[in-house]
Formats: structure tokens, sequence, C-alpha cells
């Protein structure tokens, strides 16, 4: 599946409507059938009530076609929340495009896919870059399908729900405190739910990914983070937006959360019925009690 591409309609200042090309590409571009598919992939999602409210999400960033599915879960599993937040920040990263240093906000007043327009927190945002290390950057969103693939799940759900929308880059994992920091202190005033964009081991080996994958999601359910960080590296990377998860699980410990709820697994050679090359795909969230 070839990459995504990203504009801008500007207005005045950060007025901007961002339009996200994805469609025909991960996603359809005839909205009536995005729509459908999306919604089919909730509806069809099985999921208990969760207790508490959630707020971290893990939902993977393939073509719909393989991971919609397995997104559904998650999605289904925040649907059903008794209270929606006021706020959804979504975590990304870049898969090849400019380096990010820390944390790029993507700037502008809304971003538009084929279901519609959804609105960006210019409040929340400029709040955020605030923080040493995160800044407004809409460069690195051009072409970056990991956050843009979570929008038309939330269009679903919460159209009504403002955004922020974050690639974070190639610095270290220490260096994602200010991050964690902002969003924590935004959460003292607003109901924030963070959406961590990844899919899970890539490899040519069926048996290695369900076996890592597995392992992957147990230290998740634990909120082991620092068994995931001895876990990860270049040549095993248990999660592909392992930054984005690592900010989400420490943004859930600060407000209190101590386990995960691991909804759903998939591997795309299940799906396709080619094992030649295999990527996982994992739905888990992670609530504190209300």
């Amino acid at each position: 599946v070839g990459c995504a591409f990203f504009e801008r309609d500007f207005c005045a200042g950060n007025m901007a409507t961002n339009t996200a090309y994805g469609a025909g590409r991960w996603f359809p571009a005839n909205p009536a059938i995005l729509n459908n598919d999306v919604r089919k992939y909730i509806s069809d999602a099985q999921v208990d009530t969760i207790p508490g409210n959630i707020v971290v999400a893990l939902s993977p960033h393939a073509g719909f076609r393989f991971s919609g599915p397995t997104a559904g879960y998650t999605f289904r599993a925040m649907q059903n929340q008794r209270e929606r937040p006021d706020l959804v920040v979504v975590l990304g990263f870049s898969h090849r495009g400019p380096r990010i240093n820390g944390a790029a906000v993507m700037e502008g007043a809304a971003l538009r896919t084929p279901m519609g327009t959804i609105a960006l927190d210019q409040q929340a945002a400029q709040f955020l870059v605030t923080k040493p290390t995160v800044h407004f950057d809409s460069y690195p969103h051009q072409g970056e399908h990991s956050a843009e693939n979570q929008v038309p799940f939330l269009q679903a759900i919460w159209p009504d729900v403002p955004l922020v929308v974050i690639l974070v880059g190639d610095t270290s994992l220490d260096e994602d405190a200010p991050l964690v920091e902002g969003l924590v202190e935004l959460s003292r005033s607003r109901r924030v739910a963070v959406v961590c964009s990844t899919d899970m081991l890539h490899d040519s080996d069926y048996d290695k990914v369900n076996r890592t994958d597995q392992e992957t999601l147990r230290l998740t359910e634990r909120l082991d983070i620092e068994g995931l960080k001895r876990n990860y590296s270049y040549h095993n990377q248990i999660y592909c937006g392992f930054r984005p998860v690592m900010i989400g699980l420490q943004f859930a410990r600060r407000l209190g959360c101590s386990s995960a709820h691991i909804l759903k697994h998939a591997c795309s050679g299940d799906l396709s019925g080619d094992r030649s090359y295999n990527v996982g795909y994992g739905a888990v969230v992670l609530a504190v009690p209300q």
C-alpha cells in the first residue's frame, strides 16, 4: 500500500483545515463505503463494557482491510463508555518521513477525511507546546498514516470530540517526560483520552510474530514498562509505534492505572491467507476507576 498524502487549505493564521489523503491508499476514498466499513468493524467487535474511564487505547494502523477488524475492538470499547472524553490526543510516529525531534503537533483548526471534518483543539495544543521538546510542526505529518488512520474511527464514535494530533520522533524515551507531564496536567481540567497508534511485530516467521506478540501483550497487560523496554530493539520492534505506546502507558500509570485490558490480537497472515510476511495487530485499553 502506498503512502498517504496530506494537504492544507490555508485560511488566516491557525484556521487551516488539514486534509488527510490516505483515502484510496490506506482506507476507502468513497465516503459511504468508508463510513460503512468503519461502523461495521466497530459493530462486529464483541467487547464487554470496561469498568472505569478509558484513558489510553492502543490501535493498529495498517490498511483498513487488514487492521480495521482489530481496531474495531479498541473503538467499540471506547464507544461503550458511559462518559465520553472531551479531548482525544492521537499519538503516531513517522515511518519514513523527516526526522522528528521531540513531538510534532499538527497545526490548524480541523482535519478532513472522507467521513467529514473533525475539529483540532487549538487551546489544548497551545498548552502542550509550552512543554520542552513539544512544538507545532505539520510538515512531518505530510504522507504519514499512523495517526491519520485512527481518525475515521474517532469520527464514527465521537464526531464532536476535538483532537490533538501528534507525531513523536527519534529522541530517547527519557525525553518523553515533558509530553507525559503535559497530558497529565491537561487531564486535571479535561477528560482526556490518548489513542496510541501502533502495529506489533513484523516478520516473515508467522509463529515468531504470534509468540512475540503474546509476550508483548502479557507485559502490556501488567503495565510492565521496563519489561517492554528490555524486549524492544531496532531488530525486535515489538511495537512499531513503541514511543507512542510508552508515552501512553506512562500517562496511564500516572493517572492510577495498574493493568491493561487486552481485547483482541490478530495477524495479517490469518486475514490475508499469505503468511510469507506477517504483521501483528493488537487492541488494548487502559481505564481508571470512575
